[in-house]
């Protein structure tokens, strides 16, 4: 059961678009701490209820589109990885049982196997753009943490495979094992070094190849970044990619997949001092939802045009 609280919050969804919830869930963490406190470190710069205006990029006036809500944050049972799992798998089917979009602000990456597991639940399983410097396929002694959440989400068949993506992974394996999981059964894998060497466009191209028409869950851990633009995160590795360069490709996604679930995750905000991380993430929230502004633009004009012929 949820909580009386998110009930009373629940009675805002039949009325937006989105709801953004914090899962501040660190038990997971193999490096640095700090993901617990990165949902208020995020909401320090940003409020889903605040109108976004006009973007000048795609020509749409995102409020005149999109409303969202808060619902706060999860209730963690700090300390306790199933129960804590199992909290956010709950809260997030109460979002998605209403047909509205959730975006998790985390938390580490083990937060997106839970995420899964309520979509799995809605959609059955769905394709994965997971935008990362780590594949997550270190699967040691502990069978559940950040380093192991994509090898769990295949044998739980949260996602597709061949429909899945993962991109500006950057080394860092143990073994070929690590470094190939997956590949067999169809996942794609697009390197830091291919990247750097391709236009924003052309990676949006790609990721519209691979998911296709399937229902998308994209993931971004912030070590995606390079740590001159994210250095507050879990695992920093150098080689990433700039604020700019992914905020083209979120808004390029956003605005041609059917997206039903988006989180960010792994920023460590006691690293964060400056508020450079958290920055970084509003930016890529928001640039976020202007795609989904267009697209949901682009529907209802489309829709109009049928009406309007007969």
């Amino acid at each position: 059961m949820v909580s009386q609280t998110i009930n009373n919050k629940l009675e805002n969804l039949s009325k937006v678009d989105y709801a953004v919830y914090g899962m501040p869930f660190e038990e997971g963490s193999i490096n640095r701490g700090g993901t617990r406190n990165a949902p208020a470190s995020i909401r320090e710069d940003y409020s889903p209820i605040d109108k976004m205006g006009y973007s000048d990029i795609f020509h749409v006036n995102v409020p005149s589109y999109l409303t969202g809500t808060d619902m706060g944050d999860v209730d963690i049972d700090f300390g306790y990885k199933k129960s804590s799992l199992d909290e956010i798998e709950k809260f997030v089917k109460s979002i998605i049982d209403y047909d509205i979009l959730p975006i998790g602000i985390g938390g580490g990456q083990l937060s997106t196997l839970a995420e899964l597991r309520a979509v799995k639940e809605k959609y059955g399983p769905v394709a994965l753009v997971h935008l990362d410097s780590s594949r997550d396929c270190r699967d040691c002694e502990e069978k559940y943490d950040d380093s192991t959440f994509f090898i769990r989400a295949i044998e739980e068949k949260l996602i597709i495979p061949e429909n899945s993506i993962q991109l500006g992974i950057r080394g860092g394996y143990d073994s070929k094992s690590e470094c190939d999981y997956g590949k067999d059964l169809g996942v794609k894998v697009l390197t830091a070094a291919q990247m750097h060497k391709m236009t924003a466009s052309d990676v949006v191209n790609d990721i519209l190849q691979v998911v296709k028409d399937s229902a998308c869950f994209i993931t971004y851990d912030m070590s995606f970044l390079d740590p001159i633009y994210a250095p507050a995160v879990t695992t920093p590795v150098v080689g990433g990619f700039s604020t700019r360069y992914l905020n083209k490709i979120l808004r390029g996604i956003a605005k041609e997949l059917n997206t039903v679930a988006f989180d960010i995750v792994d920023l460590s905000a006691s690293y964060d001092p400056m508020n450079i991380t958290s920055q970084a993430a509003v930016s890529n929230i928001n640039e976020f939802l202007v795609g989904l502004a267009k697209r949901k633009q682009i529907k209802e004009e489309n829709e109009n045009e049928i009406v309007g012929s007969r």
